[in-house]
């Protein structure tokens, strides 16, 4: 376990908010367990105290979980851990989809400075520039091939409603680690047709793409290991 990203003030109010929950259906169980069993001497404690402590056991097991689910999303699968300040998840290649804070847009990168290839002067001459640190302030995206196309509205980090425009499209390869920025559709089509990309244009919001990536088989295997303790106790009965 470990608690120096994942364990952030998200969390702890998550947690402390579990805990209140659990001390109010500890006490109702035990009442209840109480008035069922206050004719049956024999083993009555031992069920009160299991409806006691059976709702703090459950916060602990669920923050086990979530520790859990979060390294393995961390240090293996370049994911974010679901409560926090930042989502990421990876796209294509090395590529990833990073939003802080707010999901109205979002930066494209690897996280690590890309320079211009040696072979690349034909492709500059062409528009294409180095993506250097990726592209900031996507708004819609779509993965094709190896290809990221998006638009870019520079206003949508400021803007509340998420209504705002789009400056320019792009088209990113992250085979080369280059990107080149059209104004119009037009022109952004004529380039996917110069690519050979047979996918129809659909650029969707930035949120709806993360969706789309973030979530694994890893994911649905973590939520059955927090419903296993209530289906054990359920067989049990």
């Amino acid at each position: 376990m470990h608690f120096d990203l994942e364990f952030n003030y998200r969390v702890l109010l998550v947690l402390i908010e579990m805990t209140a929950l659990a001390v109010l259906a500890s006490v109702i169980q035990a009442s209840i367990v109480w008035l069922l069993t206050k004719k049956v001497k024999q083993q009555a404690l031992f069920y009160i105290a299991f409806a006691a402590l059976l709702p703090f056991l459950s916060v602990l097991w669920a923050f086990m979980i979530f520790e859990f689910q979060a390294t393995v999303n961390k240090k293996y699968l370049a994911r974010d851990p679901l409560i926090g300040e930042i989502c990421q998840t990876p796209l294509v290649g090395r590529y990833r989809i990073f939003m802080c804070d707010q999901t109205a847009c979002a930066s494209v990168g690897t996280g690590q400075y890309e320079a211009s290839l040696p072979e690349t002067n034909y492709a500059s001459a062409q528009g294409w520039r180095p993506v250097f640190y990726g592209v900031e302030s996507v708004k819609d995206l779509q993965v094709m091939d190896n290809y990221l196309i998006g638009a870019i509205d520079s206003a949508a980090i400021k803007s509340i409603d998420n209504q705002g425009g789009k400056d320019c499209f792009f088209v990113l390869d992250t085979k080369s680690n280059l990107v080149k920025r059209f104004r119009t559709t037009a022109e952004l089509k004529g380039a996917l047709a110069k690519l050979s990309c047979n996918e129809a244009l659909n650029l969707e919001p930035v949120l709806a793409i993360y969706r789309k990536h973030r979530f694994t088989t890893f994911d649905y295997f973590a939520a059955l290991l927090l419903l296993m303790p209530p289906l054990a106790v359920n067989n049990v009965n």
